[in-house]
């Protein structure tokens, strides 16, 4: 059985016969919080816990952009973006999506003595957005439904065997909105563009309304007299 088995394993198939606890929080994060039109982004699942005593081990979280339109970058997943190692990359279940991206993973040890690494206030994987259209997006997260053992997150406990995943009472879920500042006109029409070209002004023609004047006459030549 090799490495990414076991850790589907680990996801698919573990008892979760201990009480649920209280209380784990899916926040939302954007590397930016206004762009312009055709801008790419960064959106990020960052996890904490609020329970004393216990940590978050797993996630299973659905992010979906609603809003102003936006496509996401078909290879902008990235898993563990801080490079903390805590998660087991080859044991990852999801990927991008046109609405945003899915995401499940653990951080279990599964060798004795099942020593988990704790996802305690740590982004488990981003992905990649751009915007395609000027206004609001906002994005939610929600149990992505990948696994059947933890809902959106869940805290990691010893079951005498091995470890078990224990779900939380409550999950709260904290979005966030990115504004996208509308794409000027790239083109100004010619007409406005180019500098107003001004014609010399034509004196108006003034119409007489005085009756026309009879034309003079040229007096005729008086007659040779003829000789006496």
């Amino acid at each position: 059985m090799n490495r990414r088995t076991l850790a589907v394993a680990a996801l698919t198939g573990l008892v979760t016969n201990a009480p649920a606890q209280t209380i784990g929080t899916v926040t939302i994060t954007t590397s930016v919080t206004t762009v312009n039109v055709g801008d790419t982004f960064t959106v990020g699942v960052f996890l904490t816990d609020n329970t004393p005593g216990i940590y978050v081990g797993a996630f299973d979280v659905h992010v979906s952009g609603v809003g102003a339109a936006f496509s996401t970058v078909p290879d902008g997943l990235v898993i563990d973006p801080s490079g903390s190692g805590l998660v087991w990359t080859d044991g990852f279940l999801g990927g991008i999506e046109p609405d945003g991206a899915r995401g499940a993973g653990s951080s279990i040890n599964l060798i004795f003595p099942f020593s988990p690494d704790q996802l305690e206030d740590l982004t488990v994987f981003s992905f990649q957005v751009r915007a395609t259209q000027g206004g609001i997006i906002t994005f939610n997260a929600s149990d992505a439904g990948l696994t059947d053992i933890v809902d959106a997150i869940g805290w990691i406990n010893s079951c005498g065997v091995g470890p078990c995943f224990m779900p939380y009472d409550e999950v709260t879920f904290n979005s966030a909105t990115v504004t996208v500042i509308p794409t000027p006109p790239s083109l100004i029409p010619l007409a406005l563009a180019a500098p107003i070209v001004t014609r010399p002004r034509r004196r108006p023609i003034r119409v007489s309304t005085a009756a026309p004047r009879a034309p003079a006459r040229t007096p005729r030549a008086s007659p040779a007299r003829r000789g006496t």
